[in-house]
């Protein structure tokens, strides 16, 4: 089979020019990603230490703030099961008074009462601080164990240390509620000259006119849950053997890792002078973010008896008064900077194998597809001579060809700027470094448009290549996707026209033969290039629709062309028909491209359209084709 020069340089171009642009890419990408693996291994080793403090103060901040929120929680839930449990303490108590309210309903109120007050005066709950009170609605003491001096006056009158009415406050919420919660200041046992907050449960017995209650000294509530804070925390360990430390208001250490801290003042080292914890992290100043801190300090459980530098995170427990954080020592830095610079050194010795390798392996795959590709284009002129006699097969092949002159011209528009581009660059970086002005930075941003400028070459190549393909078997494919394709391969003309096209996407799948419904789309996109090139109007437009509704696939292009002659409209897609004559119009592409659509179980069909758009009215000819799923 002959093939004419055109032919043949064709070939021979798209057989070259690939290996040697990548052959180019590969030398100079090789070096360039050795020079970026070289500044990168030594701003990774100079970022160690950041990332190392940042992550660490991260670290002890998040845990101080959760063990901050635990102890918050925890009070709380202390607080709810200590209102439970004096709750169901009382509710003992009534039920208590009730079964001997009912097991002795012979006798008298009195009686009954007093076996009530004797049956309660014993009882003792909550590690024996807990007791049961009774008064009379009127406010005379019935029950008072902790001190029976009391019993028997009117206590109605009394007032606590906060100016309260307790007795009288406890009794109105009993009689209007029932039961109550309250909290009140009273006297613990045997202290006489201060009253305590107290938080208490009250509620009202009706067959006596009398009302039963207990309740909790807040302070001995508070200490209990700081007693079990401090021994579950001086366990705590996370991390890398972090622990926990707490130390209040007047410095002293609460809880620590190592016990004989505890109760103590702890020092730091400040030079020659030590100051303690509190004075060294100013704590008065400390707001309810919490704050970092850095000093000298000893490393607990270590034989170094040189200070260390030690960050802290602290934050206040604004309640009691505690200052909770934790800390780290920064020579740990060194060990873990050695350790991560012998990491990226086998890492990046690795990378580098791994990259010349890659490119390597590339290369020659370049020259195998370059090789390919021209061999099938080849046969593919080839076959186009063979088959040009046959009648049908002749306006498939000259509708392809057709195609395959935008795409020419199309390549030849797109390859110009990024050749340039590289021409000019490495020009640009011959003659900085003759002039001994080469600097990294100039080399890596010309490397960079070198290597964008290849890349863009080599994607145009695949997009032409895969137009080219022959569909075999029909796959599944997305209609946006495809029109976005035909687009892509005719966009240098738009461009250059001024023709905008507006696409309205839509995730819509079809099962067909892609290359030939491109094919189709690419026809009426030209046929609208054709029109509006030449016409002397403000924008040039077209729009793509694609739409599903139901079982139907709809596509539409239309412009604003003005339309076409209604006269016309009905022999669009007759063989060899054209409305461009002045132009070469074959009369083929819409015929072929019924004939494709209809192939593929589809219809096409033609009429003008007016429209709306951004508050302009406009007029042209719109294409519909239809798919039945």
């Amino acid at each position: 089979m002959i093939i004419n020069k055109d032919e043949q340089r064709l070939l021979l171009a798209i057989k070259i020019i690939p290996f040697v642009l990548f052959c180019i890419v590969a030398i100079v990408g090789t070096l360039l990603v050795l020079y970026i693996n070289k500044v990168n291994f030594e701003n990774e080793i100079n970022k160690v230490k950041t990332v190392y403090l940042k992550n660490e103060k991260q670290i002890i901040k998040q845990e101080v703030t959760k063990i901050r929120n635990s102890i918050i929680n925890e009070k709380k839930l202390t607080e709810e099961k200590l209102q439970k449990n004096i709750k169901g303490y009382v509710y003992n108590a009534y039920s208590i008074a009730n079964n001997i309210y009912k097991e002795n309903q012979n006798k008298s109120t009195e009686e009954i009462t007093k076996m009530v007050i004797d049956s309660l005066r014993a009882v003792r709950f909550n590690e024996n601080r807990g007791y049961f009170f009774m008064y009379k609605m009127d406010g005379t003491t019935l029950l008072l164990p902790t001190n029976k001096n009391l019993e028997g006056l009117n206590l109605l009158d009394l007032k606590d240390a906060e100016g309260n009415l307790s007795i009288k406050d406890m009794r109105d919420l009993s009689l209007s509620q029932g039961e109550s919660f309250y909290t009140w200041w009273w006297y613990k046992p045997n202290e006489t000259l201060s009253q305590s907050k107290k938080i208490g449960f009250v509620k009202y017995f009706e067959p006596l006119d009398l009302f039963i209650g207990t309740g909790e000294y807040v302070k001995d509530f508070e200490e209990t849950i700081k007693s079990s804070i401090r021994q579950r925390l001086v366990k705590y360990n996370y991390g890398r053997d972090y622990y926990f430390f707490i130390f209040d208001k007047e410095g002293k250490i609460i809880v620590h890792k190592n016990e004989n801290k505890i109760g103590n003042t702890s020092y730091v080292f400040d030079g020659l002078k030590n100051k303690t914890l509190k004075e060294s992290t100013e704590i008065d100043d400390l707001n309810s973010e919490g704050n970092f801190y850095q000093y000298s300090f000893l490393k607990y459980n270590t034989q170094i008896e040189d200070p260390t530098t030690k960050i802290s995170y602290l934050l206040k427990l604004n309640d009691w008064d505690w200052y909770i954080g934790s800390g780290f020592y920064t020579d740990d830095l060194n060990v873990i900077i050695n350790k991560i610079k012998n990491e990226l050194e086998v890492k990046h010795t690795n990378n580098i194998k791994n990259i010349i390798f890659v490119f390597f392996i590339l290369m020659f795959l370049v020259i195998l597809l370059s090789l390919l590709f021209s061999y099938l284009i080849k046969k593919r002129f080839e076959s186009y001579k063979v088959k040009v006699k046959e009648k049908d097969q002749l306006l498939f092949q000259q509708s392809k060809m057709a195609a395959m002159g935008e795409m020419i011209e199309n390549i030849a528009h797109q390859w110009r700027q990024p050749l340039s581009i590289i021409s000019t660059t490495s020009s640009g970086l011959k003659v900085q470094q003759e002039f001994d002005i080469m600097t990294e930075k100039l080399l890596s941003n010309g490397l960079d448009s070198i290597s964008e400028s290849v890349e863009y070459l080599s994607t145009t190549i695949d997009d032409f290549k895969n137009f080219y393909k022959e569909d075999k078997i029909k796959q599944l494919f997305n209609i946006s996707d495809t029109v976005n394709k035909a687009i892509h391969l005719l966009h240098s003309r738009f461009r250059k026209k001024n023709i905008e096209v507006i696409v309205t996407d839509s995730d819509v799948e079809f099962f067909g033969l892609q290359n030939e419904l491109i094919q189709v789309f690419m026809n009426i996109l030209n046929n609208a290039r054709d029109v509006l090139e030449n016409m002397e109007i403000e924008r040039k437009l077209i729009f793509v629709e694609v739409l599903k509704d139901a079982d139907i696939i709809q596509i539409k292009f239309y412009d604003n062309g003005q339309g076409v002659d209604k006269k016309y409209l009905s022999r669009l897609f007759e063989y060899k028909f054209t409305t461009k004559k002045q132009q070469n119009g074959t009369g083929i592409g819409l015929y072929m491209s019924k004939l494709i659509v209809e192939k593929s179980g589809g219809t096409i069909k033609a009429q003008n359209k007016e429209y709306e758009y951004k508050g302009k009215n406009y007029k042209g000819a719109e294409f519909i084709i239809n798919f039945k799923l």
